[in-house]
């Protein structure tokens, strides 16, 4: 049997996540400040007055920060966290290189998707279920996998970090150990060093670490024992293995595969700790910025196709043609097959080159047509990116960046990414505040919401018959038949329970000590419809306040407070229950006067109790 009391007490929920649901009063830290949440909530940061109210301002709250721009960014922190702010600039994707021409071809690309991996010193996202997910073609035995005569076993410590790869046994055939799912996160261009593999290493006829193209399977660097430093290219997808030769024996070798930027000059091993956070567009776009944090999307570029538009000639000696599509000028113009330049006039175009004007018009130069017809022939399939006008948003789940204590490497598949971290240890509020302590103290209870007969011992001792299991004095409470109940008599070990002669029978809430606001009759005027009672409270500071309707001869169908004033509204009720009886209703008030209303199915006298149970 269960009693539902609804929501009275405090519920520590940890470090905030910006992609979990808060319901009324879980209790949330964030940047070393403890904040309650004061309705449902998904995405809203606890600094939003909406949902959240402050509880406990950290004194480390306004610690200095720093910002790190580039692609990758590297910094240390002194403790583990989340960023503050991260914001990915995202600008075309141009292969190739050297000025495009129509001899000359660079194609452009876009994003179907924002990749941000945040990581310690170890680039390689090893992990025991990535490991596992991406090696299929052998067999697993708990965290040993064999293949073609090779047995290879995850060593991992007490956090579940990959800490190396232990290999035993002949290789019957050539093959490799994949060392994590997915792919290696876009290291922005920027060298990075391989190292890991034992000495005696042989790409050609023995064992190494490779890093190889996904798509094409070719090698880019190798270790065979002393590591390898390489810069791979953007646009493509890389990944990470172990690779056996044929005929090659190991005997418990252990590998230490890591992946470093090539400006960390330390080889030594750290194991794999990060997170890699994917935000999937619902379309392609070719350029903006996009801030993790609230999730929103700016676009301020775009990609057409020069022959699909309407062209006109604007000087017929020098073979000029225009078209208008609302860009930006700007010298963020990029085109596959003719050469983007900025700040010069229509007339002084070079031939193959392009530009955007100062109205917003796009001029370009092709000596080898005579008409805009021929022109707007010879474009077809060559691709302009350009800036918009007028940028628009998209809105995106917004993601926490965590951060790790010491190294930190975060990247991005964007052009560049804006990482705002804290300098120094962050005071964090991961349990009870002075607070949630008190509260909890005065109940014994994390979390009353649904009680049940094993759980209410906690609160108070367990009846489950009808004779008394022990002696209660008057006022001491005990669990009966799905209520809190307080003995109104003295009641002796053996006797017989006698609802409303011996003891009384409530809710959690009945129990809690509180502040009572008002406790009053109300005559019921009108049957099923809300009604003022005339009864108001003030609040000096925001509160967690309980309210019941007691009904003698009426059914109390809701109880309901108004905080803008005394005539109904339906929205700007804390709470209201039109559709089930109901007689208590609980809600996180901020400061002000506040008025009360009920409804009832029959008119008649009635109680009405307002009690403060918790004052932030």
């Amino acid at each position: 049997m269960s009693t539902s009391a609804g929501r009275v007490l405090l519920i520590p929920k940890g470090e905030y996540n910006a992609s979990t649901t808060y319901q009324m009063l879980d209790l949330v830290s964030y940047e070393g400040s403890s904040y309650v949440c004061k309705q449902t909530s998904t995405g809203n940061l606890p600094t939003d007055t909406t949902y959240w109210q402050l509880i406990a301002q950290s004194a480390a709250y306004d610690i200095s920060s720093s910002t790190e721009s580039g692609n990758p960014v590297s910094f240390t922190t002194d403790s583990s966290g989340i960023s503050k702010d991260t914001i990915v600039t995202l600008e075309p994707i141009q292969s190739g290189s050297g000025d495009p021409s129509p001899t000359n071809v660079r194609p452009i690309s876009g994003y179907n998707e924002i990749e941000v991996n945040g990581c310690g010193k170890n680039l390689i996202p090893m992990t025991v279920s990535g490991i596992k997910s991406a090696n299929t073609s052998g067999t697993w035995s708990g965290d040993a996998y064999t293949l073609d005569g090779v047995t290879l076993t995850i060593l991992s410590d007490a956090d579940g970090n990959v800490t190396g790869i232990k290999a035993n046994g002949t290789a019957s055939k050539t093959n490799k150990f994949q060392l994590h799912g997915n792919f290696l996160p876009d290291f922005g261009g920027k060298s990075i060093t391989l190292n890991g593999c034992p000495s005696g290493g042989s790409y050609s006829s023995g064992y190494s670490l490779h890093i190889y193209n996904v798509s094409t399977q070719n090698t880019l660097a190798r270790d065979e024992g002393s590591g390898a430093t390489v810069t791979p290219r953007r646009g493509y997808d890389y990944a990470c293995a172990i690779l056996f030769r044929g005929g090659t024996v190991v005997n418990n070798l252990t590998f230490y595969p890591m992946i470093r930027l090539a400006t960390e000059t330390d080889p030594t091993f750290a194991p794999y700790t990060g997170h890699r956070i994917t935000s999937t567009l619902p379309s392609t776009i070719y350029g903006g910025t996009y801030d993790v944090e609230t999730g929103e999307l700016t676009v301020d570029r775009a990609l057409v196709d020069l022959g699909s538009l309407t062209w006109s000639t604007y000087s017929t000696d020098n073979k000029i043609f225009y078209s208008m599509i609302g860009a930006k000028p700007s010298s963020a113009l990029k085109c596959s097959a003719l050469k983007p330049v900025s700040g010069v006039a229509p007339a002084t175009l070079n031939n193959y080159e392009i530009t955007v004007y100062s109205n917003g018009t796009i001029y370009a130069r092709d000596t080898d047509v005579i008409s805009p017809e021929t022109f707007k022939t010879a474009m077809s399939g060559v691709q302009l990116a350009y800036e918009l006008a007028t940028p628009y948003t998209i809105s995106l789940e917004p993601h926490l960046l965590n951060l790790f204590e010491g190294q930190n490497n975060v990247s991005t598949n964007g052009t560049q990414i804006s990482v705002t971290y804290r300098n120094g240890i962050v005071a964090r509020v991961d349990d009870f505040n002075a607070v949630g302590e008190s509260f909890e103290a005065l109940t014994g209870k994390v979390e009353a919401v649904e009680i049940d007969k094993a759980e209410s011992s906690a609160l108070a001792p367990v009846e489950n018959g009808a004779i008394a299991s022990r002696a209660y004095a008057v006022g001491e409470h005990f669990y009966r038949d799905g209520a809190f109940c307080t003995a109104k008599t003295s009641i002796a070990s053996g006797a017989t329970f006698t609802l409303g002669t011996n003891y009384t029978a409530g809710t959690v809430a009945d129990i809690i000590p509180n502040d009572q606001l008002y406790r009053d009759n109300y005559t019921t005027v009108t049957a099923n419809a809300w009604e003022y009672t005339g009864v108001s409270f003030t609040l000096d500071t925001p509160a967690i306040v309980w309210a019941k309707a007691e009904y003698n001869s009426a059914i109390p169908l809701g109880i309901a407070i108004n905080d803008s004033s005394i005539y109904f509204s339906q929205s700007d009720l804390l709470a209201s229950n039109d559709l089930n009886v109901s007689k208590t209703v609980t809600g996180f008030l901020e400061s002000g006067t506040f008025y009360v209303w009920v409804k009832y199915k029959e008119t008649g006298t009635n109680h009405i109790t307002i009690r403060k149970l918790i004052q932030l």
